[in-house]
């Protein structure tokens, strides 16, 4: 089965086994956080292939309990640090964590549950941010196989075009997948989304906003007692 993000590396993947549509499975993770045209997209997908997958978890309720996640964090507002702290009432989480729960166990789940022995991901090994695992990695019978392992971004821009696939029209503000709406994290890789959002989903821009924001105040709050520190440090 194919795990399908939507991102120009997936899509290359899809592209890249055309051959093999009805025999395919494709699975997608749906965290009740996405933006309606990777939805759109999605449904376009399932009526090529031999069967689409979603994989359900929920990553509003998730926040909920353990706050949003963020880059820079503000340790002693996890879960961890507010059971040392009780006096702590922010709440934050790293990126890693967040999308273990809503992503990347739930479709290990799936996975598992539906028996399949192949996945294949668009994971590229120039990508600054993946897998620690490689092609042909093999565990607990499943075989992961990632046929873009090698190319470059160029190759696969080069290859969509060949196929006569345009990129989703958000490529031309930031170079990644669209994944949660609300998503606080991964900054860099982000940079350009809150202005297409704001063109384009103005009322999931005020969201986010917020959320940033509130990141900002933990953020602030901590390298406030650094600074202090700093201060008596040097009067010292």
């Amino acid at each position: 089965m194919l795990q399908f993000s939507g991102g120009k590396d997936s899509l290359a993947c899809l592209y890249l086994l055309k051959e093999y549509w009805k025999e395919l499975t494709v699975m997608w993770a749906y965290t009740h956080d996405s933006f309606p045209e990777t939805i759109a997209q999605m449904r376009e997908v399932a009526g090529l292939v031999g069967r689409f997958e979603v994989v359900h978890s929920n990553v509003i309720e998730q926040n909920g309990r353990y706050g949003p996640p963020t880059d820079l964090l503000p340790v002693w507002d996890t879960e961890v640090g507010r059971g040392f702290d009780e006096t702590r009432t922010r709440k934050y989480q790293a990126p890693f964590a967040c999308c273990s729960d809503n992503l990347w166990q739930p479709l290990l789940d799936a996975v598992k549950g539906l028996g399949a022995t192949l996945v294949i991901r668009g994971q590229r090994t120039s990508d600054k941010h993946k897998s620690t695992i490689r092609s042909g990695h093999i565990e607990a019978g499943i075989e992961y196989w990632f046929p873009l392992e090698g190319w470059s971004e160029k190759q696969v821009l080069s290859f969509l075009t060949e196929e006569g696939v345009a990129l989703p029209e958000h490529y031309r503000y930031f170079n990644s997948s669209l994944d949660c709406a609300g998503c606080t994290a991964y900054l860099a890789e982000h940079k350009g989304k809150l202005a297409w959002m704001q063109k384009r989903h103005p009322e999931l821009a005020a969201r986010l906003w917020k959320r940033l924001e509130y990141v900002k105040s933990g953020v602030d709050a901590e390298l406030q007692h650094l600074q202090e520190e700093l201060e008596v440090g040097r009067a010292a």
